[in-house]
């Protein structure tokens, strides 16, 4: 399946390492486009076409009244119907130590399910698992998901850099969350099983 990964110039790295990620996968492959792009081309794709739209902007701002919410946690939401699925964050105003740490516990729990879904995907038992987990498993190998800073260093960041942190995290928390929660059944809707 061929997806096309939008996203807003703060989210320009991590949707190209997604659509390299699905790009590196048997059954999928990504391709990164900026909103421009998007915007300019919309009126020849097809309604059908897979499309992930990352970060706040204007394309996000017009389906995110219009998907059901398939969950919410730490700013950050998922919304997906059909062949389109928004994942968006807004940071809060004031970002504490505890808060950095409670998100990082989160995405971590969301990584070590990746792993035992790879892990039980290689040894043929899959559940039904093993794209996601393959996808999840490829941004792991490429150190993505997860912002870890030694905690001794936290302790030292200003409340801006917190923050600038914390919204790292949230989508890290929200890529991770969606593949092991719904990237198989956002598949699923597209290919109307």
């Amino acid at each position: 399946m061929q997806f096309i990964i939008v996203a807003d110039d703060d989210r320009t790295l991590l949707g190209r390492q997604i659509a390299h990620a699905l790009s590196n996968q048997k059954a999928h492959s990504g391709a990164f486009w900026t909103v421009k792009h998007y915007i300019d081309n919309e009126a020849q794709l097809d309604g059908k076409q897979p499309v992930i739209f990352l970060g706040s902007h204007e394309l996000t701002e017009s389906y995110v009244d219009v998907l059901p919410e398939r969950f919410r946690g730490y700013g950050a939401r998922c919304l997906y119907e059909g062949a389109k699925a928004v994942l968006v964050a807004e940071a809060p105003r004031d970002v504490s130590l505890d808060d950095l740490e409670v998100l990082q516990s989160a995405v971590e729990e969301n990584q070590e399910e990746l792993r035992r879904r790879a892990e039980e995907a290689e040894e043929g038992d899959d559940g039904g698992f093993a794209a996601a987990a393959a996808v999840g498993i490829a941004f792991l190998r490429l150190g993505l998901a997860g912002v870890m800073i030694v905690w001794a260093i936290k302790k030292h960041l200003s409340g801006r850099k917190r923050r600038q942190e914390y919204h790292k995290l949230q989508y890290d928390y929200l890529l991770s969350r969606f593949l092991v929660e719904e990237f198989e059944s956002y598949v699923a809707g597209i290919e109307g099983r």
